[in-house]
């Protein structure tokens, strides 16, 4: 994977947990935590091809 595309998806992920610190709605707490996980589970899987 890119470096770039890297870095975006890790800034995604800081971004996202740090919202989730900021909200009490649970719809929009679920979608940040889907969020995170969809953005580990593209980064555990490059981390695997490497």
């Amino acid at each position: 994977m890119r470096p770039a595309l890297r870095g975006e998806l890790m800034e995604v992920d800081r971004m996202a947990g740090a919202a989730l610190g900021r909200t009490n709605d649970a719809m929009t707490q679920l979608h940040l935590r889907d969020v995170r996980l969809e953005v580990q589970r593209i980064l555990d899987v490059e981390r695997r091809n490497r």
